[in-house]
């Protein structure tokens, strides 16, 4: 088990990237965080992206967290990982304040997140918006669009740290049903469009109430908790 006192930034980085137990990943994050706000800057730089690649990216065959979790049986692991990365958690509220330059808690910080962000590569992006991006024609047009405006680079995406995660959210909501051999029934039933997708993922609300004993889609609660965060006006993207 990690723990924060006399652990660098390193130490955490190493336990993030080869912890199996989805409990002691949640545990080390937090207790981290709570160690002090001037932890964070590092955090969000470095341990953020280990943490986003071990949930998210299933290329190479790999099984992400989420896909583990979403197996029957892993009931517990689910709402684990949920805790953690839920809006008003306490990494998502450290996240938050630093995408947002939100320095009070900040004593020694003299710094700008504005100097740095996260690249969601252009491969990862719709196949429709690649092509669109091979000609200055294509990417004027993409660069009309609000989630791509000004951001655009090439390689790929220049987001803040937020709109990195709920990119990457998106991106594993839409091929899901495309990944590795851990994958139950209930994906096939995904939606084709997003007004189909919010109705889907309202009829899954309960599977969070305790007792139920229904394997838990993960990525579906996820994407629901932060919908529902956006739309309520708690979050600025």
């Amino acid at each position: 088990m990690f723990s924060p006192q006399n652990k660098s930034i390193v130490d955490l980085n190493n336990f993030l990237r080869n912890t199996p137990n989805v409990t002691q990943a949640k545990h080390a994050t937090e207790s981290f965080l709570r160690e002090g706000s001037d932890n964070y800057r590092e955090f969000f730089k470095t341990s953020f992206g280990i943490l986003v690649d071990r949930i998210f990216n299933f290329q190479d065959g790999r099984v992400t967290w989420l896909q583990e979790v979403s197996q029957p049986g892993k009931e517990s692991e689910a709402r684990t990982l949920l805790e953690l990365l839920k809006p008003d958690g306490v990494m998502f509220q450290a996240l938050l304040a630093a995408d947002q330059q939100d320095f009070k808690t900040w004593e020694n910080y003299s710094g700008s997140f504005e100097l740095w962000q996260y690249v969601f590569k252009k491969e990862r992006l719709p196949m429709r918006t690649q092509k669109l991006m091979l000609t200055n024609k294509g990417v004027a047009m993409v660069d009309q669009l609000v989630h791509y405006r000004n951001r655009l680079n090439m390689d790929g995406v220049h987001l803040g740290v937020y709109e990195w995660f709920i990119f990457w959210l998106a991106f594993y909501f839409k091929n899901v049903r495309k990944v590795g051999p851990i994958q139950s029934a209930s994906t096939s039933t995904g939606a084709s469009t997003w007004a189909q997708a919010a109705t889907h993922l309202t009829e899954r609300v309960g599977t969070l109430l305790p007792g139920h004993h229904t394997p838990i889609r993960a990525e579906h609660e996820l994407l629901l908790r932060h919908l529902h965060y956006l739309l309520s006006g708690k979050g600025d993207s």
